[in-house]
């Protein structure tokens, strides 16, 4: 099929009670890193499946966005079509 496997770009998380005991992942002749967290898709990603640091990080964003257009909102020089859009 042509794929090709990147070491450098593959990660391995695992996930459970018994995390410490795994060290980095050995298939064949690849080397796989072990690590706690990573973005997949745009969702981080952890050992535990916690899902707390994804939500924070989405709340802080739409906050920005809220308080990034709140001055173009007030505004009336802004028609209110321009504002549904926004």
């Amino acid at each position: 099929m042509g794929l090709v496997i990147n070491q450098e770009k593959m990660l391995c998380v695992y996930s459970g009670k018994e995390t410490t005991l795994h060290q980095d992942l050995a298939i064949g002749n690849y080397m796989f890193k072990r690590v706690g967290n990573f973005k997949y898709l745009g969702t981080m990603v952890n050992k535990m499946n916690n899902r707390s640091v994804e939500v924070k990080a989405r709340l802080i964003m739409a906050n920005r966005a809220h308080y990034g257009l709140q001055n173009h909102m007030k505004s009336m020089i802004i028609s209110r079509n321009i504002k549904i859009v926004l």
